[in-house]
């Protein structure tokens, strides 16, 4: 079982049936996964919330001390902690987190992968919050071996170690204006999350052109009167809009983006939360020819 698809039946546990199945669950299915930054969050905050305090704290090290793991400042202020918040050995971890993450900010950059023009239709793809490229690679390659050039563009702000969130949207702009952008005949922004967020500020806020969207569960946290302003601003563009029926954080601003804008595509899907679909290439496939 992959990442995203562990850390998606946990929270729904969470949801429907309570921390202590959810954490039992997570507990039960980490063989044989990559024990990533987001595991060891999910699993200390569990462990804090059923107080499972020897539990929580030793996750927690196990993650700073013997994976060399960090996390931006924030994560800490979270209330699911409050049970282990005093005790030492999260303080000593907490120390080390903002000794880590000081020193990577400081030499934190906005990175793209483009190099080269090899074709005139290119697809600029925008992790989500938590992600990296490398990540958005493994989901989107398909474009590339099918359907044109597709770069890759990866946020300066820091999440936790090797993975990053969208906070400077301003950056999206000022990378792409670094490269030949408006020399291709079909530029077309592929998000995911909050990368689609990231996306629609680009072009509302920096004037960013771009001729397609793919959106894939688009995080877009905004207000029915900003939906007016967002649908103004992409009504010369073709957009495609994938969301599951169960992804409670994105599908109902999905709805109304797709019902608002009247020049979109919009594939809803039942049993899929915030997550690529697993058919994601035939979507595609459909959506382009």
């Amino acid at each position: 079982m992959n990442e995203e698809k562990l850390l998606n039946n946990t929270l729904k546990i969470l949801d429907d049936k309570g921390m202590y199945l959810a954490y039992d669950y997570l507990k039960s299915n980490l063989d044989g996964c990559n024990m990533t930054s987001q595991i060891y969050n999910y699993l200390y905050c569990l462990g804090a919330l059923t107080n499972d305090k020897e539990g929580a704290l030793s996750w927690l090290e196990e993650a700073v001390y013997d994976k060399n793991m960090w996390y931006r400042p924030e994560v800490f202020l979270d209330e699911d902690l409050d049970n282990i918040r005093c005790e030492r050995r999260f303080l000593d971890c907490l120390d080390i987190c903002q000794k880590r993450y000081a020193y990577e900010k400081k030499k934190a950059i906005t990175e793209c992968t483009y190099e080269v023009k090899y074709s005139d239709n290119l697809f600029m793809v925008l992790h989500g919050n938590q992600e990296n490229m490398e990540i958005a690679k493994q989901k989107w390659e398909y474009l590339n071996y099918h359907y044109g050039q597709v770069e890759y563009l990866q946020s300066k702000d820091l999440d936790s170690k090797g993975i990053y969130r969208w906070d400077d949207t301003n950056q999206v702009k000022t990378t792409l204006d670094k490269i030949p952008w408006n020399s291709f005949k079909k530029r077309t922004l592929c998000g995911f999350s909050a990368g689609c967020n990231a996306i629609i500020e680009s072009i509302i806020n920096d004037g960013l052109e771009c001729d397609n969207l793919i959106l894939i569960s688009p995080w877009v946290p905004c207000s029915l009167e900003r939906m007016d302003e967002i649908c103004e601003c992409l009504r010369n563009k073709e957009v495609l809009i994938i969301c599951g029926k169960e992804d409670k954080d994105c599908i109902d601003n999905a709805l109304k983006l797709n019902s608002y804008l009247g020049n979109s595509v919009g594939v809803f899907m039942d049993g899929i939360a915030h997550e690529f679909p697993s058919n994601f290439n035939e979507i595609i496939d459909e959506y382009i020819k």
